[in-house]
């Protein structure tokens, strides 16, 4: 009798665990598993990430309307730091988002840069004020770290990131010399939402522009060296332009580029053009505070009439 109970027992320790073969066939089902799960996965953050980009550009659009219940008009896309306007090379010009400071509950650094409505001299990158991260103002997409490295000081330091530049209108790159703009936003403009005779849910205020389209774009091409996203605190030129008047609000504002070349609308090689880490397009605030999801296939007349503000034509699909 023991002897057989000592066999059994022989027995039943041999078949615990798993053979080779049930332990490689287990390996395979997890892997399958996870090679079907990981998508998905993947598929949910960038999900939360554009959430969370809507979501700053819905602020900044409520920041803008709050900004012209208060003063009866929007915040000009960028203002001259010195009367009168003097270019100094490093593009002396407080961006648009300094003026909206109080209304996205930043009114404590607002203060401490003592704009006064622009007319006082914009610190440097090294200053602990320009040094600021606003979270507010960088879209989770984006794979560049939250300091600019594409826009230097005199001493060669960098400003904090924005992926959220303003929307100067439509034209080539050689349209931001001009103080009135098509779109909304210029060199000491301030647009009423009264002469935005389009439509505020048919104009565009906000874009964004990421770090990566400065690399490469959807459609191929290679994008200009110096098109980074933008920074918060100030209008700057080219670095290393040789007519830096050429470039005012480089930083703060974007165009919709002419219709001719398409394959520039979103992510492509213009260095003012809008773009985004997100796939297949770019989100856009419109004047109403609506965002929406802008294809980068939207048809080219409707993407530019978006950045006017009262050519009065009639806006297609999109």
């Amino acid at each position: 009798m023991n002897s057989c109970h000592a066999q059994k027992q022989l027995v039943n320790r041999s078949r615990i665990g798993f053979t080779l073969v049930e332990l490689l066939v287990v390996i395979a089902i997890i892997g399958v598993l996870v090679g079907l799960l990981l998508p998905a996965v993947q598929a949910a953050r960038e999900a939360a990430r554009r959430m969370s980009c809507t979501n700053n550009l819905r602020q900044l659009g409520l920041a803008l309307h709050n900004y012209h219940d208060s003063f009866r008009s929007l915040p000009s896309g960028w203002m001259p730091a010195s009367i009168p306007d003097v270019d100094n090379g490093f593009g002396e010009r407080w961006g648009w988002t300094v003026f909206v400071l109080p209304h996205l509950e930043q009114s404590p650094l607002y203060e401490q840069l003592n704009v006064n409505n622009g007319r006082q001299p914009i610190p440097l990158a090294n200053d602990p004020r320009a040094q600021t991260v606003l979270g507010i103002l960088i879209c989770p997409s984006d794979p560049g770290g939250a300091i600019n490295e594409s826009y230097p000081d005199p001493n060669g330091n960098f400003y904090p990131k924005s992926n959220y530049p303003a929307v100067h209108g439509q034209g080539e790159e050689v349209s931001i010399l001009s103080n009135g703009g098509n779109g909304l936003f210029s060199k000491g403009s301030r647009i009423r939402f009264a002469e935005i005779t389009d439509g505020t849910s048919n104009t565009f205020a906000i874009g964004e522009r990421d770090t990566k389209s400065s690399r490469r774009g959807v459609f191929g091409s290679v994008g200009d060296p110096y098109r980074h996203a933008a920074v918060w605190i100030r209008a700057m030129p080219r670095p290393g332009s040789i007519t830096p008047t050429t470039q005012h609000g480089r930083s703060v504002t974007g165009v919709c580029t002419d219709v001719s070349n398409s394959t520039r609308l979103l992510n492509g090689a213009s260095s003012r053009a809008f773009g985004s880490g997100h796939t297949g397009g770019a989100h856009f605030a419109f004047a109403d505070n609506s965002v929406q999801f802008i294809s980068q296939t939207i048809d080219p007349i409707t993407y530019g009439r978006l950045a006017q503000r009262n050519d009065g034509n009639v806006i297609g699909e999109y």
